[in-house]
């Protein structure tokens, strides 16, 4: 784990570049980053790594982590259960994620690919799309839940996690200044926070909660609930 100290460089690094590119923050400091962007997402990654025990349960099970990043969470899914007892697959675009995911966690117990989410195209028990789908064109996420709810088999589920927009304005104002107090707190100067806010315009296309629900009920999704939040972030479980 890197320190707080100093560690702002990189992402001012790539904030004062222009727009948001996953492929300018070094993939080895992506873990350290995204942990002090994101409240309580350490406590999101134990809820979905213990909760992964009810679609795993057998060498055929499935799982698939769309948007893997550096590979952590399937790390964390593997550590619970015998190598060999279930098959484990991470995606991702950025070749430098998949790179750093295979030299910090690669063997034959996880299946790191360069590729797009809607690429995999076979059965599975557990799809993981966790803070992914924010970044995707809006008019594609709906046909995208569509395939992997088709793509489950019976008894299967998706963590869909994803960063909202509120409906009122008020609201959003109460979410987005805890954020910005947490990223200070997380040893960001303000020019910083400022200036990552303003590489996600364009980038990052949250969703209302109520949207968001709206696209798992087209999708085919009719069981989900809530399971995590902070703020604006929310985590959902969809069941099949």
């Amino acid at each position: 784990m890197f320190s707080v100290e100093g560690s702002g460089e990189a992402l001012d690094s790539v904030t004062q570049t222009g727009k948001w590119d996953f492929a300018k923050i070094p993939a080895k400091e992506f873990e350290n980053h995204i942990e002090r962007n994101i409240p309580a997402y350490g406590f999101a990654h134990s809820f979905v790594a213990r909760a992964s025990d009810f679609f795993l349960s057998s060498e055929d099970s499935v799982c698939v982590d769309f948007g893997c990043s550096t590979g952590n969470l399937l790390a964390s899914i593997r550590a619970r259960r015998p190598i060999g007892s279930c098959t484990l697959v991470g995606i991702d675009l950025v070749p430098e994620m998949i790179d750093t995911a295979v030299k910090l966690y690669g063997d034959e117990s996880i299946d790191f690919r360069v590729g797009a989410m809607r690429d995999f195209d076979e059965p599975l028990d557990l799809a993981l799309c966790v803070f992914t789908l924010q970044f995707t064109e809006i008019e594609g996420r709906g046909a995208f839940l569509s395939q992997v709810q088709n793509q489950l088999k019976p008894g299967g589920a998706l963590f869909l996690f994803e960063k909202t927009t509120s409906k009122s304005g008020r609201m959003q104002e109460v979410f987005s200044h805890a954020l910005s107090d947490w990223k200070l707190s997380q040893g960001y100067t303000p020019e910083e926070v400022f200036g990552k806010q303003q590489s996600l315009v364009g980038v990052m296309k949250p969703l209302t909660r109520d949207e968001n629900e709206d696209l798992l009920r087209a999708a085919g999704f009719s069981s989900f609930e809530q399971v995590w939040g902070w703020g604006a972030f929310v985590g959902w479980l969809a069941l099949k």
